[in-house]
Parts: structure tokens; sequence; C-alpha cells
């Protein structure tokens, strides 16, 4: 009879930023026929700089479960009701065919 649809969307973003410095020094004496000093020096710099985006899109569809038509029995009688349409309207309201009842 009708379908109902829900669309949702979702961002999101990450970002990281990172500085990073370093100075390293290295002393180390050698030894021959005279002592010998050595002395090294190592600096370094690190920037880093990262991103992530995402983006997710979710569609529902779902159609809302009408009965057809409904049968009932009683004393020997049945009686059957049909949907037909609906009104569209806050209560949601559906017409029906209802035949006279017959008796088997």
């Amino acid at each position: 009879m009708g379908k109902e649809t829900e669309v949702t969307f979702e961002s999101r973003q990450v970002s990281d930023f990172s500085l990073d410095l370093a100075l390293e020094f290295d002393i180390d004496v050698g030894i021959a026929l005279i002592p010998i000093p050595m002395i090294s020096g190592f600096p370094s710099f690190t920037y880093t700089e990262s991103q992530l985006r995402t983006h997710a899109t979710s569609k529902v569809i779902t159609y809302p479960a009408i009965q057809k038509s409904v049968t009932s029995y009683a004393d020997g009688i049945y009686h059957t009701s049909e949907n037909i349409a609906s009104t569209r309207t806050p209560v949601n309201q559906w017409l029906r065919k209802q035949p006279m009842a017959m008796i088997k």
C-alpha cells in the first residue's frame, strides 16, 4: 500500500598534527697510541600532518505490514473484510470493502 523511506547522512573529520625536535650527541674515546676523542651530533626535525575524512549515506526502505483481508467465522457464518486504501490521516484509517456475510 505504502512505502516509507529514511535517508541519513554522516560526515566526520579527524586531523592530527605532530612536531618532533630531537638532538643526539655521541662522545667516544678511542685508545691507540694516544687517546683520540670523537664527538658527533645529529639534529632532526619532523613535522607530520594527517587528515581522515569519511562520509556515510544510509537509506532504509520499509513497507508497513498491512493485512489485505481478514476472514472471521462465528456461528456458522463467514465474514470477510478487505482493506482497499488508506485515508492518509494522522489516525491512518483504512477504507474497507465488506460484502454481506456468507453461510457455508
